[in-house]
């Protein structure tokens, strides 16, 4: 085990449309970003948007062999006309010897 990681993200969603203010405490510009995502043999269920932050994980161990998502935390804040969602994935990265 090398280590673990904790991304987040943070959204604004108003019925279909979403509007993403942050990615692992930085500003998200829609013109310029990077995503990755986890390729698993067993269904996890859908990470979603969440994969636009798991850059992070990448750029802290460039030589892991394997992620496991371990702990996911939603936090809804419904307001009028739509509702802000603070996501935030805790993963294990792993390197087999």
């Amino acid at each position: 085990c090398l280590g673990t990681v904790t991304v987040e993200m943070e959204y604004k969603k108003y019925g279909f449309i979403t509007k993403i203010y942050t990615i692992n405490g930085e500003p998200y510009n829609p013109r310029q970003y990077q995503t990755t995502s986890i390729a698993h043999k067993v269904s996890l269920g859908s990470l979603g948007k969440i994969n636009k932050a798991l850059y992070k994980v990448h750029e802290q161990y460039p030589d892991a062999d394997y992620v496991l998502p371990t702990y996911r935390n939603k936090e809804v804040q419904y307001m009028n006309g739509g509702k802000i969602i603070k996501e935030t994935l805790t993963v294990k990265v792993y390197k087999i010897k």
